[in-house]
């Protein structure tokens, strides 16, 4: 009887879990959320930097790193296109910092499709010359 109970609390607790995913990934939406980069496929992000995006009515503006900057967007299903002409404030920072915010406005450039995974998290996939990448955010309301 105890294992059968075990097993039940088990599973309610399994289902709370996984039903709360499912909420979180239904309340977080691409405009109207502000992202933190957290993962960038085949990078190591640079400690101290913090990189952001948020989205509102065709505009996309964040953090790169050492700089603010804006430009627009537009999105048609899960794809998605950034114009390439960036507006970015010019403050000088760290050399490592400044190679790590060339290579994120490039990428941000190269968008073509976005999703917000199961768990409530932004994937921007890009292709640039040398291949394919993502960028992967969290969303800032949500961090712990």
């Amino acid at each position: 009887m105890r294992q059968k109970l075990t097993s039940f609390l088990g599973l309610i607790t399994l289902a709370s879990v996984l039903t709360g995913q499912q909420a979180i990934a239904s309340t977080v939406t691409l405009e109207g959320t502000n992202w933190k980069l957290s993962q960038w496929t085949g990078t190591e992000l640079v400690e101290g930097t913090e990189i952001s995006v948020a989205f509102t009515g065709g505009n996309l503006a964040g953090f790169s790193g050492c700089n603010r900057y804006v430009t627009r967007y537009q999105k048609e299903g899960d794809n998605m296109a950034v114009q390439s002409e960036i507006a970015s404030t010019m403050k000088a920072c760290p050399e490592a910092w400044m190679k790590q915010e060339a290579s994120f406005l490039a990428a941000l450039k190269g968008v073509q499709q976005y999703g917000i995974t199961k768990e409530g998290k932004l994937q921007l996939v890009y292709r640039l010359p040398e291949g394919f990448g993502i960028l992967t955010f969290m969303s800032e309301n949500l961090k712990k």
